[in-house]
Parts: C-alpha cells; sequence; structure tokens
C-alpha cells in the first residue's frame, strides 16, 4: 500500500502542533496498512527528516520543485503512482484562501484512488464566487472530515458526501515517558509536581503587534496575577520551535512564523521578580513537549495544538482564540466555556481562568469520560479509505 499524505507547504515547518499531526497521520495509516509507504512531497527532504525520520515506518521524500508549474507537475506524477491520497492540511484553508481548495483538489483527484480529507479547519464562508469554488474543490473528495464545530457548521450546508465531524489526529499522539518530561521539567528548574503551564506564541505576539498592542505587557501581567492568585510555579512553554539543523535569520526568529522561544525571552526579561516561573528554552519533539503539558495542574495555550495535547491528556484548558478552529474545537469539546477571545477585555481572561481552576476537578472527570470516544473515532478514520475503494469497486 503506497499512501500520498498531502501534508506539507513550500517552506519547512516547523510548527510543533502541525508536525504532531503529520506523526500522528503517518502512524494512523500504518496502524490500518502495516508496512505502507507513506510519500511527503517536501520542500527541503534533509528538515523534514528532522522531524519524522525517528518515525519507525516506511516515509518516501519528493523534493518539490521552487518553481510552481513544476511543482504541479511534480503532484500530479505522485498521484498517479499511489493507491491512496490523504489530504491533511490542518487550517491550511484558512491561512490560505479556502477557494484554493479547487486548485489542489484538481491535481489531488485521479479516478478510481481514494481522496480523503482528514480533520481539517475551513472557512469562513461569506458568499460569493471563491465560496462557490471552495465548494467545488470540496466536491472532489470522496470523504471530507473537519476537526471543529465552526467549520462543520459553515459546511453542512452545502450536502457534502461524506462530511463529518472528527477531533483532530494529533489527539492520539503518545506523549514521551513520564521519566522523560520529568527530566525536561529539572532542566528547566522545576522540581515540585504541581504546576500551571502557559503557551507563548509568537504568533500572538505579531498578531498584537499588528493592532498596535503589546502583547509581552499582557502576558507579564497575567503571569503575575497566575503566581499572586494560584501560588503554583508556572512554565512558559513554546510550541513552535526551530530544531537545530535549520538555518533561520533573526528577523525569521522573530517573524509571524518564528519561534515561540522568542516571546518567551522578551517575557523573562520584562519580570523583574522570577520566582516561580520557568521556561522551556530546550529543543523538543511532539511527543516530549505533549508529555511535559500532560503534567499541568491547567493548562493556558494561544496555539490550538498545544491544547489539544492537554486536554487529548485530561488536563484542564483554557483556549486563547484569534480564529475560529479554537472555539470550534473546544466547542466540539463542550467547553466553550473555556475560550477567551483577543477581543476581549483581560478582566474576561483572569476570570475565565478563575472558573476553570475552580472547575478542574470536574472538567478532568469530563475529559476522562469522552476521550476514549474520541481516540476511538480517530482510529477509525482509516476506514474511509476502504469504504471509498470499495465503493469504486477496486
Amino acid at each position: 500500500m503506497k499512501i500520498f499524505l498531502d501534508c506539507l507547504a513550500a517552506t519547512p515547518c516547523i510548527s510543533v502542533g502541525t508536525n504532531a499531526f503529520i506523526i500522528s497521520d503517518i502512524q494512523l495509516l500504518n496502524r490500518k496498512y502495516p508496512g505502507c509507504e507513506t510519500v511527503l512531497f517536501s520542500s527541503n527532504p534533509e528538515i523534514d527528516k528532522l522531524q519524522f525520520g525517528h518515525l519507525p515506518h516506511k516515509i518516501s521524500y519528493v523534493q518539490r520543485s521552487p518553481n510552481q508549474i513544476l511543482a504541479m507537475l511534480q503532484l500530479h506524477k505522485i498521484v498517479s503512482q499511489v493507491d491512496a491520497v490523504v489530504s491533511a492540511w490542518g487550517d491550511g484553508y484558512i491561512t490560505v484562501p479556502p477557494y484554493k481548495l479547487l486548485r489542489k483538489a484538481l491535481f489531488l483527484k485521479r479516478k478510481g484512488v481514494p481522496l480523503v480529507l482528514f480533520t481539517s479547519s475551513i472557512g469562513p464562508f461569506n458568499g460569493g464566487i471563491k465560496d462557490k469554488l471552495a465548494i467545488m474543490g470540496l466536491r472532489k473528495f470522496d470523504a471530507v472530515t473537519v476537526r471543529d464545530q465552526n467549520t462543520y457548521d459553515y459546511l453542512k450546508p452545502h450536502g457534502l458526501k461524506g462530511l463529518r465531524l472528527v477531533h483532530d489526529t494529533a489527539f492520539v499522539l503518545e506523549p514521551c515517558s513520564d521519566q522523560r518530561s520529568d527530566e525536561l521539567l529539572r532542566e528547566a528548574g522545576l522540581k515540585e509536581q504541581k504546576f500551571i503551564g502557559l503557551n507563548i506564541s509568537v504568533l500572538f505576539y505579531n498578531l498584537f503587534k499588528r493592532r498596535g498592542e503589546d502583547y509581552i505587557s499582557l502576558m507579564v501581567r497575567y503571569i503575575e496575577w497566575m503566581r499572586e492568585k494560584f501560588k503554583l510555579p508556572i512554565v512558559l512553554i513554546p510550541h513552535q520551535i526551530y530544531p537545530k539543523g535549520v538555518p533561520y535569520t533573526q528577523e525569521e526568529y522573530q517573524s509571524r512564523d518564528g519561534d515561540d522561544r522568542y516571546p518567551i525571552e522578551r517575557i523573562l526579561s520584562a519580570i523583574k521578580d522570577q520566582i516561580g516561573i520557568f521556561a522551556l528554552q530546550q529543543e523538543m519533539t511532539p511527543q516530549e513537549l505533549k508529555g511535559i503539558i500532560g503534567k499541568s495542574e491547567i493548562f493556558v495555550g494561544g496555539r490550538m495544538h498545544s491544547v489539544i495535547a492537554a486536554v487529548s491528556l485530561s488536563v484542564p484548558s483554557l483556549v486563547m482564540q484569534y480564529s475560529h478552529k479554537s472555539g470550534g474545537m473546544m466547542k466540539l469539546l463542550g467547553m466553550d466555556e473555556f475560550v477567551w477571545d483577543i477581543q476581549d477585555e483581560f478582566d474576561k481572561f483572569t476570570e475565565k481562568t478563575h472558573d476553570l481552576w475552580n472547575k478542574r476537578q470536574d472538567v478532568r472527570v469530563r475529559y476522562n469520560e469522552m476521550l476514549p470516544r474520541i481516540y476511538q473515532e480517530i482510529y477509525d478514520l482509516t476506514n474511509e479509505i476502504d469504504a471509498v475503494a470499495g465503493a469504486s469497486g477496486e
């Protein structure tokens, strides 16, 4: 079995969250089809091997041409040589205009070859010709699964075949061992067992900057409030990290798609009294970060996949929302009360955090009850491939 996993952009990915669901997808495909070959269309195979080369699975890398026309021809050739195509773009059709779905789908679709969309966020749809083009693209897929309630609500009126709500595949990513996560926390200086996890995001730093607001000051204020209120250590956790071996400039390090350790450095330099404040500044795998996040008493995250890492291990969590995907994910979990939109006031942020703290034991119980069903639904995702192949008589 040879499967093309359409998941990489024209530039190498350093997002821990993106790599978490890519790793999970590769593992899911091998769980369903032991020994299968996964094909990745990579702009830089050497960098992507840093992210995925440790996996005990057969992965082939096709180096993407920097020329768009040649890249499309390469894509057509890949699709002609595989048994199935799984497209897993996360929020790729939020950050990229959704109407470009049609262009992508035209190259991915080949008669008799299953084409399945895995747990994406798409939209929003606001009407007009571009939305119609996006829906035309989605109709090329044999099955469409989306990972958040808001995306599902956008798509449901369009009558897409095989449309289903399934949680993000990163839910099933296995965390590292307790021993390894404890070791990483000790390296950061934390010896106590209980702590509050806080994901700091360079994306948020730049979002606030463009609005003329100061993310660093906001987070310093929030950290000092939490430290005083809950009397627990606070661990600042990046979820986008440049791995060793990836060349970058200082401008890239600080950019929207830069390294979360940059705003962590800024925050630490702005906090005079750092007692009880710890920062993870090592290079870590998605599995290692998930293991650490899973030890939090409560967790607050800006990046959606940092929150997925937490809730998939039953950690009571609050998400800082900048896009409909995060709120939609929490709505699907029945936890939309624990969403703070970055347009809201600071007092709303602390109020929701305090509410989460007071309800944390009940929230943990609720997650423990729902997670077995969520995991099973994700494990069953690959059945879509067989169902489509069977329907086409193959």
